[in-house]
């Protein structure tokens, strides 16, 4: 709950891909309508495709129970999707079977809630792919910015190279922007030869 409150705070925020269950939807939903914010939160709820213990997300059967209640109970909350982080082993595989899983469990809630969700799948190594299977949010946070710094032995940054990211936050942000446009443009030509 106080990570709920943590995030209800962030100023712009556009949605959480990582509702696990109905508990945390209403106190996302709780802390969200208590700060006040504008507009509604959108919210993916994320599935375990791929039935791994070490994974989080809903297990596949309990996933209409949690979209159902988020409909009914989370005013303050927009259900945008599902979204799945899957196995190593299926990544590896076209089609990926945790794709499919996730796509084929789209189209039942269509069919028993009426709700048309996003698919919210793909990395930087396998995004191509998703996108080929309908994703419309793909994670390439290291094709754009690099592999993750070791956290353990992070590099020091010189205090010159501190300043300018003080002076110019706004090149941040352009970058982001750039890549992120580069991979709409990747989806809309994959989209337009389907």
């Amino acid at each position: 709950s106080n990570k709920c409150k943590a995030l209800a705070a962030i100023p712009n925020l556009w949605a959480v891909e990582t509702i696990d269950s109905a508990a945390k939807a209403r106190k996302l939903n709780d802390a969200w309508t208590s700060a006040d914010n504008q507009g509604l939160l959108g919210v993916f709820v994320q599935v375990n495709t791929s039935n791994e213990e070490n994974k989080g997300g809903v297990e596949r059967c309990d996933v209409e129970g949690v979209v159902k209640e988020i409909i009914a109970s989370c005013a303050g909350l927009c259900l945008k999707g599902l979204m799945t982080i899957g196995s190593i082993e299926g990544s590896n595989k076209r089609p990926n079977p945790d794709f499919l899983a996730l796509v084929a469990l789209r189209d039942e809630l269509k069919q028993s809630t009426g709700v048309d969700l996003e698919l919210s799948m793909g990395m930087s190594d396998d995004f191509v792919h998703a996108l080929e299977l309908g994703a419309s949010n793909v994670r390439v946070g290291s094709k754009i910015f690099g592999s993750r710094l070791d956290s353990k032995n992070p590099p020091v940054a010189s205090s010159e190279h501190q300043a300018s990211i003080k002076r110019v936050p706004e090149l941040a942000v352009y970058g982001r922007t750039t890549a992120i446009n580069s991979v709409r443009a990747r989806a809309d030509s994959i989209a337009t030869r389907s």
